[in-house]
């Protein structure tokens, strides 16, 4: 089936926004991430704070994203790829999911501009903090698990069943059993119905694993536990 991506643009002016708090953004050096709804801005906004004495720095995105500047919950390296220029990350979007995924991917302090809600905010050390420890606390959930399942989604740009794959062979290398499941849209009422399964691997969109009140087994996502183990 062919697909068409239509880019959706949220026609909220942001330099203006901006201007209410430009007393707050101290940093001199700041990088600038945004979400695809409003990425169209991204100059003015440039423009704007260079006209105000900051260095402003966009990213190269390497993974999912495509245009600079593009950050997604799932590809923060258009942050990444300018991380060492920057003293800080401003965030322009909705949400929290994307911030965070700036602040885990990078060192720096990521401030958040929400341009509908017109507030600004910065990711916090505790939270980031809390996000970690959910994270080790799954990791150590897969590390004690013996059968393994595997959420492959059939969705353009979110399809891994390579990895899932690959995967599947290491960690039955290292004794574990491991089943591949593919969905379109995920129902958790339907992974249920596999009760021998002890933790799920989700190589879809990393946003599932915060949803994990609504799984009655840990999921976790494959990134993670690559990034944990070095697979």
């Amino acid at each position: 089936m062919r697909l068409m991506h239509i880019e959706v643009r949220i026609k909220k002016p942001i330099v203006p926004v901006i201007e209410k708090f430009i007393s707050k953004l101290k940093a001199k050096k700041i990088g600038i991430v945004m979400t695809i709804q409003h990425l169209y801005q991204l100059n003015e906004v440039k423009i704007y704070l260079e006209s105000q004495g900051k260095q402003v720095f966009v990213g190269n995105p390497r993974g999912r994203a495509s245009c600079l500047g593009q950050v997604l919950g799932c590809d923060a390296s258009a942050a990444k790829a300018v991380e060492q220029d920057v003293d800080c990350f401003l965030y322009i979007g909705t949400g929290e999911f994307h911030p965070m995924a700036v602040a885990l991917t990078t060192e720096k302090e990521v401030y958040v501009l929400n341009p509908v809600s017109e507030t600004l905010s910065k990711v916090s050390e505790k939270d980031r903090q809390e996000y970690m420890r959910k994270r080790v606390m799954r990791i150590a959930k897969f590390n004690q698990a013996w059968k393994v399942g595997i959420i492959v989604s059939t969705k353009p740009g979110q399809n891994a069943l390579d990895k899932a794959v690959r995967f599947k062979k290491k960690i039955e290398v290292d004794g574990k059993k491991a089943y591949i499941f593919m969905c379109d849209t995920l129902n958790p009422g339907e992974i249920l119905n596999f009760k021998d399964i002890e933790v799920w691997v989700n190589t879809a969109c990393p946003r599932i694993v915060d949803d994990q009140e609504l799984y009655e087994k840990p999921i976790i996502n494959l990134e993670e536990i690559e990034e944990a183990k070095d697979l």
